[in-house]
């Protein structure tokens, strides 16, 4: 079967097993300085949680998710009988549309946190997404944030939903009595370590050029723009930036990547990425989200999200999540200066 897409991969994403502790049904997330009780008997009826620790995102992030099992394997099964039905590509990519769509109906986020120290937390903007997520406590120098989210029952059948709100309404029965205790910062973690490197890629821009992480060696510093056709701060900024790279000094460079488009194939969203780029005067690569840069995709939070590397791969500096193309050219200067 043809390789599902980004949009289904990262939500599939979010089912995988946690590096977590599980002891006596408390789930600690240690990073975040949250406790949580969520028992075997609902881990069984379809929740599950992950983690993302501040090596892989801007601050340590947790999710609680649902997963109806019953209707996922219904749908594999199906898909793997009606695939060798479908001739033309064309077809496959309608098919293809319509099957990521029906996985996404029996996929839900329930809840999600986010822990980050105070200071961060009072120089956010207003419109910043992370400003805009509840405050559950404010404790130990940080501010703990906590958002349940809303969900459709839309295409789910009444055993499924019967199912969904009752794990909900535990989760949000758990969440009232969580236990809130000091993050724990790992050591080596966090935005002032500057030994990740870039997953090694080979992706094809929207035209089909083939991009390596050679592009890096070329450039004192590559900023990394991550972007999607369906995100309209990336849209309404894409001008702007698109105006402010023509301006850049010979060893700094852009690369875009376009999360919502997982391959060539993509039709509808390779289109809408194109007509973005055109009107809006985009003259820097995209590249399209597969390989390596798939796996690095799977911990970015929100778009757009923006990261620097230097010559060699290295992410160097913090991330920049949001459309903040002010903090772009303050943290292209800063390294440029320093370097």
């Amino acid at each position: 079967m043809k390789k599902i897409g980004f949009t289904v991969l990262a939500l599939l994403a979010f089912f995988w097993l946690s590096s977590c502790s599980n002891k006596d049904d408390l789930v600690v997330f240690e990073e975040n300085g949250v406790q949580l009780l969520i028992s075997q008997e609902y881990l069984d009826k379809g929740i599950s949680y992950d983690s993302y620790s501040s090596d892989m995102a801007q601050y340590p992030t947790f999710i609680i998710s649902f997963a109806y099992t019953p209707a996922l394997d219904r749908l594999y099964e199906q898909a793997e009988v009606m695939w060798d039905t479908i001739e033309s590509q064309e077809a496959q990519d309608l098919y293809m549309e319509d099957f990521e769509r029906s996985l996404v109906l029996h996929q839900k986020i329930i809840a999600i946190g986010i822990t980050l120290p105070e200071s961060d937390y009072r120089s956010l903007a207003p419109d910043d997404y992370l400003a805009t997520l509840p405050v559950l406590v404010r404790k130990y120098g940080y501010v703990y944030l906590l958002k349940v989210m809303e969900n459709s029952t839309d295409g789910m059948d009444d055993e499924e939903i019967e199912v969904f709100r009752d794990c909900q309404k535990y989760i949000e029965k758990s969440i009232r009595k969580i236990r809130i205790e000091e993050p724990v910062v790992k050591s080596g973690s966090g935005s002032g370590d500057n030994s990740l490197v870039f997953p090694q890629f080979e992706s094809p821009t929207l035209d089909g050029t083939p991009v390596t992480n050679d592009i890096f060696s070329g450039k004192d510093i590559t900023m990394i723009h991550i972007w999607g056709t369906f995100c309209t701060p990336c849209i309404e900024e894409m001008p702007s930036l698109a105006e402010w790279v023509k301006s850049l000094p010979k060893n700094v460079q852009v690369l875009g990547v376009v999360c919502d488009v997982g391959s060539l194939d993509d039709s509808s969203e390779k289109e809408a990425a194109e007509q973005i780029i055109k009107e809006c005067g985009v003259e820097f690569p995209n590249v399209i989200a597969s390989g390596g840069i798939l796996t690095y995709l799977t911990a970015v939070q929100f778009v757009p999200t923006t990261i620097f590397v230097d010559s060699t791969g290295t992410i160097v500096g913090e991330a920049i999540v949001g459309a903040r193309l002010e903090d772009y050219k303050k943290a292209v200067e800063k390294y440029v200066s320093a370097n």
